[in-house]
């Protein structure tokens, strides 16, 4: 299910970037890596904790699967940069003058769909497919056979 609901919000972040609504897009993508995450979680029988700290999930999930290299520091950096997207996509700033479309750009969905991109390569690994297509392909299948047991 969480798989599913990932795609879907990457699905979705496409859609409101071709409408150039970069804040709803930015926020779909961090939507999209969270449920991921949580995703690759309980493919390792963990329940997700409550939070929507890219960070700190991909923390769990790296301490998990014993993954610690350079490439690893990278992909949780660039999540520490699209964390702010699952709030200040969605409010005002702080002055109420300045609203999420009015500044966050299309380079910020760029560095969000980079995240979103690193995210899909860990979940391939861990799922022991080639690419982020082949879960596509796999969650669709489960979907159409009515599989309701499998979680992630």
């Amino acid at each position: 299910m969480w798989l599913r609901m990932a795609l879907r919000e990457r699905d979705a972040a496409d859609v409101m970037l071709n409408g150039r609504f970069h804040d709803l897009a930015a926020y779909h993508l961090h939507q999209a890596i969270e449920k991921m995450l949580k995703a690759l979680l309980l493919n390792e029988s963990l329940e997700p904790p409550r939070t929507h700290d890219l960070v700190k999930l991909h923390g769990i999930l790296s301490d998990v699967l014993h993954v610690q290299d350079r490439q690893n520091k990278q992909v949780s950096s660039l999540l520490k940069k699209v964390s702010i997207f699952h709030v200040m996509a969605r409010y005002p700033m702080v002055d109420e003058t300045t609203a999420p479309e009015d500044w966050i750009t299309e380079e910020d969905v760029a560095l969000a769909a980079s995240a979103w991109e690193a995210a899909s390569e860990m979940a391939a690994r861990t799922l022991g497919v080639s690419d982020i297509q082949e879960v596509r392909h796999f969650v669709t299948a489960m979907k159409d056979m009515g599989d309701g047991e499998f979680r992630p």
